[in-house]
């Protein structure tokens, strides 16, 4: 019976070892370095559309501004055309009066 020594498998296993431990070790870095840019990714996009987000609020109350000065205008006229109605209808009156 033969024996091998202990020694003589335990080189090429340590050098299979060692290269597993190195190709975990490059992977590793390799999903850090990608794990990194993505929050990058993630970061820039979330600004820009925070960004896009307060500029369409802001044209939200531009709009609302607007048509709140819109309204206002419409009311007024309203009123001032109201106006000119009742002097129409009371000087009509007064004239059908004057006819009778």
């Amino acid at each position: 019976m033969m024996f091998v020594s202990v020694n003589t498998f335990s080189a090429p296993f340590s050098s299979a070892v060692e290269r597993l431990k190195k190709a975990d070790e490059h992977f590793q870095k390799q999903v850090t370095a990608t794990r990194q840019q993505h929050q990058q990714e993630i970061s820039l996009l979330t600004a820009e559309k925070l960004k896009d987000v307060t500029e369409a609020k802001l044209q939200v109350r531009r709009v609302e501004a607007e048509m709140r000065d819109v309204l206002l205008e419409a009311a007024s006229s309203r009123k001032l055309l109201e106006g000119k109605l009742k002097t129409l209808t009371a000087a009509f009156s007064d004239v059908q009066c004057e006819l009778t």
